[in-house]
């Protein structure tokens, strides 16, 4: 393991470039993306905004990185994390859990079948660097019509009966030792996590248990409030930068 904080952009995509194209694996799985659902009165909503410039600047990130990998003739693969659990609780919304799984059930629906898309926002930064829904691995989440769902439910994957009691180390587990998902021998994991999941992933997962990967996990800041009041991304790199963590299997 190593790991380090950037301080800017270029360092980091430069470092990640080099991971994905001089990575062995035939695979680079980039998890970028990852946003929170919002409980709104008539409906569950993909709140891109509510971690900063979070979710939107790492997808835009791994979309480069990815279109460098590809280059070089890799095959490329995108998940999307939906935090369907953060802002479930009665500090967030007076709706109940059998309304939230209600309004949950049919966003994912909508996100969920052969022919489903991506919101617009993604779509356009995906179609940026030539990717498409077809380069987007698929959850399948044991429920009606949501079998290959664009999206990774945490929820679902927080169920899983495995032995470990912390439920966010829990759900990363469950992603990474499912080989629907993960292929350790042929896959290159890069993953953007919020940096609130940076304890969590660290010492529950990459430390404690997930050593047996090939990956570079890139760890940012999602403080909402400071970006309202601050203004944007290059913030990230003015205040805080990212820390930057690489395995190797």
């Amino acid at each position: 393991m190593y790991s380090e904080n950037i301080k800017d952009e270029k360092t980091l995509v430069d470092k990640l470039t080099t991971d994905v194209t001089s990575t062995s694996k035939a695979e680079v799985l980039l998890v970028a993306g990852h946003f929170p659902l919002v409980y709104e009165p008539q409906r569950a909503v993909e709140s891109f905004s509510a971690w900063g410039d979070f979710s939107t600047y790492s997808l835009e990130l791994a979309c480069i990185v990815a279109e460098k990998a590809r280059d070089r003739g890799k095959k490329i693969t995108f998940a999307f994390f939906a935090d369907d659990h953060t802002y479930a609780t009665t500090h967030f919304t007076s709706l109940n859990a059998t309304q939230r799984s209600k309004k949950r059930h049919k966003l994912y629906q909508s996100r969920s079948g052969k022919n489903a898309q991506l919101p617009a926002e993604y779509k356009k930064m995906m179609g940026k660097y030539h990717f498409s829904e077809k380069d987007v691995l698929r959850h399948d989440h044991k429920k009606s019509q949501r079998q290959d769902c664009l999206y990774f439910s945490e929820l679902v994957l927080r169920a899983s009966p495995r032995a470990v009691e912390n439920a966010c180390a829990r759900e990363y587990i469950e992603f990474l030792e499912n080989p629907l998902h993960f292929n350790k021998e042929e896959s290159y994991l890069v993953s953007f996590v919020p940096d609130r999941c940076t304890s969590n992933v660290c010492r529950f997962v990459m430390d404690s248990y997930a050593n047996d990967i090939s990956a570079t996990h890139i760890f940012m800041q999602t403080d909402n409030l400071f970006f309202q009041s601050h203004g944007n991304r290059e913030h990230i790199w003015k205040e805080w930068g990212v820390l930057y963590r690489k395995e190797d299997a």
